[in-house]
């Protein structure tokens, strides 16, 4: 068990650390679809969905997770651009809301993903071909990451078009704050 009386503190401890500041572990899973552009994807705290900026409704089904929005952005189906480069969208996760009203601070994270290039239903897809996710920002609630394909050596730029359905999984750590 591990108390704390700074604002350090271990993953694991058997009780809160003193002033409530344990560490968070927060998860999301789904996939999401329709990446041609930007899209802005408000979760509510009972996981209803509510799509703007381009994106649908429909577009994204979770496995895990509420009280989040997603955000992707930097779209560019063949990885070629220069923003950033290699990277065909960047996908940002906001918890808690738009503003870490609350004082949730995200320290860092990982998320992996796949593709399913066969346009399938999403909610259902299915994995042809992994892809990369690289921590690209994090900033008071929120954690943004590159995604990238893969490709074989000496092989074809990989497009990621609209019907292409990215499966992924994402789980930050935080602290402060209420979830």
């Amino acid at each position: 068990m591990a108390l704390d009386f700074t604002d350090g503190f271990t993953l694991g401890g058997l009780d809160n650390a003193p002033g409530g500041n344990a560490a968070r572990i927060l998860h999301v899973a789904g996939e999401i679809v329709g990446l041609d552009g930007t899209g802005t994807y408000t979760v509510s705290p009972d996981g209803v969905i509510t799509a703007s900026d381009g994106g649908a409704d429909a577009d994204l089904v979770l496995d895990d997770g509420a009280g989040v929005i997603i955000t992707i952005a930097d779209y560019d189906a063949d990885s070629t651009g220069t923003a950033p480069e290699n990277v065909f969208a960047t996908l940002k996760v906001t918890f808690g809301g738009a503003a870490a009203t609350d004082g949730l601070t995200i320290l860092g994270g990982f998320m992996s993903c796949g593709l399913d290039e066969g346009g399938g239903t999403v909610g259902s897809g299915v994995f042809d071909l992994p892809a990369v996710a690289s921590l690209h920002t994090i900033s008071g609630n929120s954690i943004t990451f590159a995604l990238s394909t893969l490709e074989v050596e000496g092989g074809t730029q990989e497009t990621v078009d609209a019907d292409t359905i990215v499966k992924f999984s994402l789980m930050a750590f935080a602290k402060g704050g209420t979830v």
